[in-house]
């Protein structure tokens, strides 16, 4: 509806430290991905916090499209790199990663979920 667009884009364009961008599939009408990227305390380094696209759209290219955005917006801050955090356990995630040139820096953080901890592995990239 009119209002939940409106919800939606008041909640996108809301920080000026990052934005997010979201995938649609036009022919189903639905938002099948999105990443949120942005500035980092180091106001030389982007950051992205969040990257989700939904199963079915895997392999199609959507998160690629997505991370391609995330540099954009990442560049558009001024950054000239960028790190991410992935889940140790995340394989797919990992190699996704892999692909589109990011690399592990070694740093490590440990994330309690519902009294679980995980793992996740720091990744960097080069924007310039």
């Amino acid at each position: 509806t009119g209002e939940q667009q409106q919800r939606w884009q008041g909640a996108l364009e809301s920080d000026v430290t990052d934005r997010t961008v979201v995938a649609v599939d036009n022919t189903k009408e639905k938002v099948i991905g999105f990443v949120r990227a942005g500035k980092t305390k180091d106001s030389a380094v982007g950051g992205i916090t969040h990257l989700f696209v939904l199963p079915e759209y895997w392999g199609m290219g959507v998160g690629q499209a997505l991370i391609s955005k995330a540099i954009e917006v990442m560049r558009d801050f001024g950054s000239v790199s960028a790190r991410l955090y992935v889940y140790r356990d995340n394989t797919r995630g990992r190699r996704f990663y892999d692909r589109q040139g990011w690399k592990p820096d070694g740093r490590t953080y440990d994330h309690e979920f519902y009294g679980e901890i995980f793992q996740l592995l720091c990744y960097v990239k080069n924007l310039e």
